[in-house]
């Protein structure tokens, strides 16, 4: 089933060059969107640092209540996958681009 794989995308390096930029894209949306929920739950902490009463432990599923949070990254491992993923982006972007250019 590899070969099949292997073969759709090499034999046609523009599409292993979109499906780069389609996985570096979905990566870069990740990262925005776990930096708004960080944004998003630790701001109203701060903003109580001066004042005696003490600021609510927020997560993010309170917060954003009509939108299913499971896929924001919100902890080190989160951002250390998401990373992965662009870096598996980007080696796809620059190898389909390597293959077309040896195939001309």
């Amino acid at each position: 089933m590899f070969e099949r794989i292997e073969e759709y995308y090499l034999s046609e390096p523009k599409r292993l060059t979109s499906l780069g930029q389609t996985i570096l894209s979905a990566a870069m949306a990740l990262s925005i969107a776990g930096v708004y929920g960080y944004l998003v739950t630790t701001i109203p902490s701060l903003v109580r640092v001066g004042t005696k009463v003490p600021a609510p432990s927020l997560a993010l599923a309170d917060v954003l209540t009509g939108v299913p949070t499971w896929w924001i990254p919100e902890t080190f491992l989160g951002f250390t996958l998401t990373g992965a993923l662009a870096v598996a982006g980007v080696v796809a972007v620059r190898t389909g681009r390597l293959y077309e250019r040896y195939m001309k």
